[in-house]
């Protein structure tokens, strides 16, 4: 847990539920932020075969009452555990995540193209690396993985293929301009079927949301509802997208909490704390009154000094 989504989630239940005991975990345990954690744990790769058997025993040993994975990697693997298994660690703890079959569908840009096309939301096209390009310009990035790495804007057929050999597992997606209208948005849905979505649209910096402002945009607010109940949703989710003319074009979902979970939180929108039992969505966030809101991300450690 020492990324910063983490440590915003610590931070969170530091600050909102002193009773909830915090325990994190990571391959690099130096790396975590001590003054966030009761205690901490040193933990394989999740991509590492031994992993279950390593999570299955911490959880055994220490009885606790919620998981909540953090990194794409532990969803991926969580996700792709057999049904015993799954059931196995359903019996010792309560993971907090966005569920299986939902992670399972979002596993990658190119799954998460095929589910927005499967409900006719005209995502951003693919085009095939053995095929003739059109429409340029596009972008060559990692159907895996998130952030800003190994992405390259190319106008021309000789600029993707020097992007290809840069990138592994690579996907040719189409460009969707105007970086002035690029928004992140939150949404939350329950086995109660109560959604609630907060829209941000972000100013980044390195690829990364450094700025955001809370705007009312019903269209982008109907969609991700849409979104969520087409994966029936228990959890949260981060949708990611530009606007550009009169399109949306839905470009990654993160099938986690995502970056700007704290920065929501102070305006109440709490779909941590939701998660884990606390509070009531639709009494707790009151979006009218947050329209206009705007907020600077900063690290963590930042915060807490």
């Amino acid at each position: 847990m020492s990324g910063d989504i983490a440590e915003s989630i610590a931070l969170i239940l530091a600050k909102n539920a002193k009773t909830i005991q915090v325990y994190g975990s990571d391959v690099q345990p130096e790396m975590i932020n001590s003054n966030l954690c009761a205690n901490f744990f040193k933990s394989p790769p999740a991509e590492n075969p031994i992993y279950y058997q390593w999570l299955t025993k911490v959880l055994t040993e220490n009885d606790f009452k919620f998981f909540i994975p953090c990194s794409e990697n532990e969803l991926f693997a969580l996700s792709n555990l057999s049904d015993s298994q799954m059931e196995n660690i359903n019996s010792l703890t309560t993971i907090v995540w966005a569920g299986r079959s939902v992670i399972r569908r979002l596993a990658s840009k190119s799954k998460t193209n095929n589910f927005l096309t499967s409900i006719n939301l005209d995502p951003p096209r693919l085009f095939s690396k053995d095929g003739n390009l059109v429409n340029f310009p596009v972008v060559v990035k990692p159907d895996i993985g998130r952030g800003s790495k190994n992405i390259f804007i190319c106008h021309d057929l000789a600029q993707v293929k020097a992007a290809l050999l840069f990138v592994d597992n690579p996907i040719i997606q189409e460009y969707v301009p105007d970086l002035d209208n690029e928004y992140t948005c939150a949404v939350y849905r329950n086995l109660k079927f109560e959604t609630v979505c907060i829209v941000f649209r972000r100013f980044l910096s390195g690829g990364v949301t450094s700025w955001a402002e809370i705007v009312n945009d019903t269209t982008i607010k109907n969609i991700c509802v849409r979104i969520a109940g087409e994966l029936d949703l228990n959890g949260s989710i981060n949708i990611q997208l530009r606007k550009s003319m009169n399109r949306i074009a839905i470009f990654e979902i993160n099938p986690r909490f995502s970056s700007t979970v704290f920065m929501r939180s102070l305006v109440d929108f709490n779909d941590l704390l939701w998660s884990l039992g606390i509070g009531n969505p639709t009494k707790d966030y009151s979006e009218e009154k947050n329209f206009g809101a705007k907020f600077k991300i900063i690290k963590t450690a930042d915060r807490i000094k």
